[in-house]
Order: C-alpha cells, then structure tokens, then sequence
C-alpha cells in the first residue's frame, strides 16, 4: 500500500511540474486565461496537497519515534495545603 502511495505522489509532482513547465514557457494554449488560471491552481493545491502528506507524515513519525523511546512523564503530585 505504501508503494501505492508513494507511486501516486511521484505522479502527481511531475505532472504538476511538468504542466505547469509547459504552460509557462511552451506555446500558450488555446483555452480562456480564466480557466488557464483555474487548472494551474487546481495542480497547485494537488501539489501542496501531497507535499504537505509526506513531509507531515515524516514529521509526526519522528516524533512519534522519539516519543516512544524517552521514559514516560512523572505521575501528577498531590495538592499541598488544606482543601476547603
């Protein structure tokens, strides 16, 4: 499943890449700026998308990493004083 996953983020960045290369220095196509302007967002959030997935994923699986390898916290100290 992993390499599914790491398969289809591969794909997303270099379509991403590679279309929105060729929408800015290849020939301009022959579509309404507006909807030019709409596709290249939507890669861009597909792009965002999957890099925030990986670098996200890598963060919270080192700090769950270092979590479970340092001692667990001292148990909660009792109140001091008289409870009125």
């Amino acid at each position: 499943m992993q390499k599914i996953v790491h398969a289809v983020g591969i794909i997303v960045i270099v379509l991403t890449l590679g279309a929105e290369g060729l929408l800015l220095f290849g020939p301009k196509p022959a579509i309404d700026d507006l909807l030019l302007g709409r596709i290249l967002g939507t890669l861009d959030a597909a792009l965002l998308m999957v890099l925030t997935f990986y670098f996200g994923a890598t963060i919270s699986q080192q700090r769950g990493a270092r979590s479970a390898d340092a001692p667990p916290p001292p148990p909660p100290s009792p109140p001091k004083g008289p409870t009125v």
